[in-house]
C-alpha cells in the first residue's frame, strides 16, 4: 500500500504517439456511430412519412399469408347461409363480403373464409372499396373500418345518429349524422380514423357523398326545401379548406337523388327523374337525361351508365345506356311478360342482368350476347373477374361466365 504523496515505481509509461493513435480510433468510431444514428433516423422518418405506400400492402399480404395457413373454415361453393339472418353482399377487390345482422364474413373468390367478425350493430350498413370495408350502425353512433381479416379501427360520432357513410378509394370515411342544431352534419375521417373536418348543413339533409380521385375533394348531394318545393343540390368542397364550399349547384326541383359518383367526364348524379353530369372544376352542367317512368335499377361505370326504367301504364321496361355526360348511347323496350329484371351490373361496356332464373349478358347497345338458365332464382349478384356470385335464399353460389 502506498503512502500519501509516495511515488509509485516501476509502472509502464505510454508514449505520446500511442495515445494520439488511440484517440483517433475513438474519434473515428464516434463519427461512424453518429452517421449510423443519422442514417437510421432519416430512414425511419421516410418510412413513417410514406407508410401508406408500403405498410398497407405489407399488412394485407401478411394477413393473406396468415389466413392461408391458419384458417380452418370450410372452403368452396356453395356457401351455406343461416336462414334466420338477413344477408347483403358485395365484392371488394378480389374478395367477397357477406354482412348479416350479427357478423361480417369475408371470403376469397375461391370460397375460403378469411374471417367472421361480430360487429354488434343493430342496423349494420356497409361501404367498400377494393381493400377495406366501412361498417356503420345506421341510426346509431358507431362505425369501424375492416380489412380482409381484421378490424383496422373503431370510431364513434360525437353523439349524432349516423344516417349514411361512404368510403373513399384511399380509406377516408365520410359519415353523415343528425344534429340538434343542424339538419345534418358531415364529418370526414382520415385512413386511421382520426377526425379531419366537419361540414354543417342548416336546412338541408345530406343524401349521398363521394370522393374525387385525389381523395381530398368531396362531393355531396343534399335535399332541402324552397318555396314549398323539394330542392336537390350538389356541393363540392375539399378537406384542406375550412371554406363553406368550392361550389354549389342546384340539381332540380322535386327530384330525389339516388346515387352520386365520379365518372370520367365529371360528377354524376342519378335521381328519380333523370341523370345529371357536372364538371369537376366549377360545377358546370355538362349533360343530362330525363327519365320517362320509374327507376327500377341502375349501374355505373367510369364511362357509361345503365338505367332500367319501368313504364307501369304501358307494361314495359325501358333499358337505357348513357355516356359519361348523360347522352343516349342506346335504348331498348322489354315487355313485362318478356322478361323479369331483378338487378343489373356494369363491367366496362358489358351489362350483366339477373332476370328471374336467367343470367344474361348484353353489350352497351342492349343486344343480347349470352344467356344462361340457373337452377333457381336469386335475389342479388356480384362479379369478380370471370366469376359471378349469386345470393340465394340459403346459399351463395358461383358460376363462371366469361
Amino acid at each position: 500500500m502506498t503512502r500519501p504523496h509516495e511515488k509509485v515505481k516501476n509502472l509502464p509509461t505510454v508514449g505520446y504517439e500511442a495515445i494520439k493513435k488511440r484517440r483517433k480510433q475513438r474519434a473515428r468510431r464516434g463519427v461512424f456511430a453518429f452517421l449510423a444514428v443519422v442514417t437510421a433516423s432519416v430512414l425511419l422518418l421516410y418510412l413513417f412519412t410514406y407508410r401508406d405506400s408500403w405498410l398497407v400492402p405489407l399488412t394485407d399480404a401478411a394477413a393473406d399469408f396468415r389466413n392461408a395457413y391458419t384458417n380452418t373454415s370450410s372452403s368452396g361453393f356453395p356457401i351455406s347461409l343461416n336462414d334466420s339472418n338477413a344477408y347483403s353482399f358485395t365484392s371488394f377487390g378480389d374478395g367477397l363480403l357477406l354482412l348479416t345482422d350479427t357478423y361480417l364474413y369475408t371470403y376469397t373468390s375461391g370460397g375460403r373464409q378469411l374471417a367472421a367478425q361480430q360487429h354488434g350493430y343493430s342496423a349494420p350498413e356497409k361501404s367498400a372499396n377494393r381493400r377495406r370495408i366501412l361498417l356503420y350502425d345506421k341510426n346509431g353512433t358507431n362505425f369501424a373500418l375492416y380489412g380482409k381479416s381484421s378490424n383496422e379501427y373503431k370510431g364513434r360520432t360525437d353523439g349524432g345518429k349516423i344516417l349514411y357513410a361512404s368510403l373513399s378509394a384511399d380509406d377516408r370515411a365520410a359519415v353523415v349524422t343528425t344534429s340538434q342544431k343542424y339538419a345534418s352534419v358531415l364529418d370526414i375521417y382520415d385512413r386511421g380514423g382520426e377526425f379531419m373536418i366537419k361540414k354543417r348543413f342548416t336546412r338541408e339533409s345530406v343524401m349521398q357523398v363521394c370522393f374525387g380521385k385525389d381523395g381530398r375533394t368531396v362531393y355531396a348531394s343534399t335535399l332541402g326545401f324552397k318555396g314549398g318545393d323539394i330542392e336537390t343540390y350538389l356541393y363540392c368542397f375539399t378537406v384542406d379548406s375550412t371554406d363553406e364550399h368550392v361550389w354549389k349547384k342546384t340539381v332540380g326541383k322535386n327530384v330525389m337523388p339516388l346515387s352520386l359518383s365520379t365518372a370520367r367526364d365529371g360528377v354524376r348524379v342519378i335521381c328519380d327523374k333523370g341523370l345529371y353530369t357536372y364538371a369537376f372544376s366549377d360545377g358546370e352542367r355538362l349533360g343530362s337525361y330525363n327519365v320517362s317512368g320509374s327507376v327500377v335499377s341502375f349501374a355505373v361505370d367510369t364511362s357509361i351508365t345503365a338505367l332500367l326504367l319501368s313504364d307501369y301504364a304501358a307494361g314495359k321496361y325501358i333499358a337505357v345506356c348513357l355516356d359519361g355526360r348523360g347522352g343516349t348511347v342506346s335504348s331498348r323496350i322489354f315487355d313485362y311478360g318478356q322478361t323479369k329484371f331483378t338487378e343489373i351490373f356494369l363491367d366496362g361496356e358489358n351489362i350483366y342482368c339477373l332476370e328471374g332464373a336467367d343470367f344474361v349478358l348484353y353489350n352497351k347497345m342492349w343486344e343480347e350476347k349470352r344467356r344462361r338458365t340457373l337452377s333457381e332464382e336469386y335475389s342479388s349478384f356480384t362479379k369478380i373477374g370471370g366469376d359471378v356470385f349469386l345470393l340465394g335464399y340459403n346459399a351463395v353460389d358461383k358460376i363462371t361466365f366469361n
